[in-house]
């Protein structure tokens, strides 16, 4: 928005104050006088947007763009072999991969939260590399006494070690549903490979019929063993990936296995496959 834009429909609206409007009409008013004037939006953003189970009640997990602005404080992130309690990791150096062509990085993180009387709060979690933000589990909080007023090596490594622990099985679930993505869009390519394979023997198979009602066919005997062989060829590439397409959707595939009982996973084959096949 420019200063004369401003000026403008700053203007208006105290024009409409000064006839004794309130100032939400007043706003609204200067707005309908000034229609080309752009304004923006002053409404923040959620510092937290709280995540929900199944049931859609609240389970204690946020996702949290920056820390500082939920009110929490970096105390640092997770070594992904955390054998000595190490928490010293810069962002996106050590982690749990999400996916499975290891291209998304999951990494535990404590953060320190006030609490009432001075006591000490540690907050895990663990940082989406990917998407650039935190997962905190609200939920899973360490505190310690208020005397101490900071928190102790006990905490400190009981909250560095679960939130090691909430990264790699948040990124164990993540591959999962990526193996069954990958499997769903591979079963789309092998359906898109059928139909294309079978329009060409639909084709080929014209060509013989055509050939075959021709009065001259001198070299009609090897032009149609050819296109036989052809068809052949064609039709055994139709049923291998008619087969592999039978293991993907089962969950049977050796590079792209997933249970079919899930339903989260069902939904992320059809979501890869762009139709309902499960």
């Amino acid at each position: 928005m420019t200063e004369i834009n401003r000026s403008t429909l700053f203007n208006a609206y105290m024009n409409q104050r000064v006839r004794g409007l309130k100032p939400v009409a007043a706003l609204n008013n200067a707005r309908n006088e000034n229609p080309g004037v752009p304004y923006r939006s002053k409404k923040p953003e959620p510092a937290v947007y709280w995540l929900t189970d199944d049931r859609g009640r609240r389970d204690g997990r946020a996702i949290i763009g920056r820390p500082e602005r939920a009110g929490l404080r970096t105390i640092g992130y997770v070594d992904a072999d955390f054998h000595n309690g190490r928490w010293e990791a810069e962002a996106g150096k050590s982690g749990w991969y999400a996916d499975m062509f290891h291209d998304r990085l999951y990494q535990g993180v404590i953060f320190y939260l006030p609490g009432c009387n001075g006591a000490t709060r540690v907050v895990p979690g663990y940082y989406d590399g990917d998407a650039g933000t935190y997962i905190v589990h609200f939920a899973g909080m360490y505190t310690d006494d208020a005397e101490s007023r900071r928190a102790s090596c006990d905490v400190l490594l009981g909250a560095a070690s679960c939130a090691d622990d909430i990264a790699r099985n948040a990124a164990e679930e993540a591959q999962e549903y990526d193996r069954a993505w990958q499997a769903g869009a591979q079963w789309m390519q092998l359906a898109e490979e059928t139909a294309e394979t079978w329009q060409r023997v639909k084709e080929l198979q014209t060509e013989r019929h055509v050939l075959r009602a021709r009065t001259e066919a001198g070299s009609f005997p090897s032009t149609c063993d050819a296109l036989r062989d052809a068809v052949r060829s064609f039709l055994n590439v139709i049923r291998s990936n008619r087969e592999g397409q039978a293991r993907l959707r089962n969950g049977e595939d050796p590079d792209f296995y997933f249970y079919t009982g899930s339903s989260t996973l069902c939904r992320a084959f059809n979501d890869g496959a762009c139709e309902t096949v499960l």
